[in-house]
């Protein structure tokens, strides 16, 4: 879970970093469904996509937030970000970072990179 403010936007990237084996097979795509959810398990946003050795996707999701009314309000959401694969496990080395970026400078204010986790069940499947 991150914390995602008003003015920030969360990009779940995903890159297929697979390069040819020694006998010049190349490897499969990266087929996945990229998505973010919030604390309650609801589906923010989605999108599949199809990645060969040396692409790279992302989806981005924005905070959009009432104004506060007396002070009182949302200012700040928990959300999550998910890569799930659609061929049931990754056979390519795939990975995913995600990061909290401001609107306005365009700046990183987090950045998590890949774990040492290996397999689809690390990679957040809801």
């Amino acid at each position: 879970m991150v914390g995602l403010a008003d003015g920030q936007t969360a990009r779940l990237n995903l890159v297929n970093l697979g390069i040819p084996t020694a006998t010049g097979i190349p490897p499969g795509p990266c087929r996945a469904h990229l998505k973010f959810f919030d604390g309650d398990g609801n589906l923010l946003a989605a999108q599949p996509v199809d990645l060969k050795p040396g692409q790279a996707a992302f989806i981005d999701f924005a905070a959009s937030f009432a104004p506060p009314v007396n002070g009182a309000g949302p200012m700040r959401a928990e959300i999550r970000g998910a890569v799930v694969p659609i061929d049931g496990d990754y056979a390519p080395p795939c990975k995913a970072t995600v990061e909290i970026f401001d609107n306005a400078t365009g700046r990183s204010s987090i950045f998590v990179p890949p774990g040492p986790c290996r397999g689809a069940a690390c990679l957040g499947q809801p």
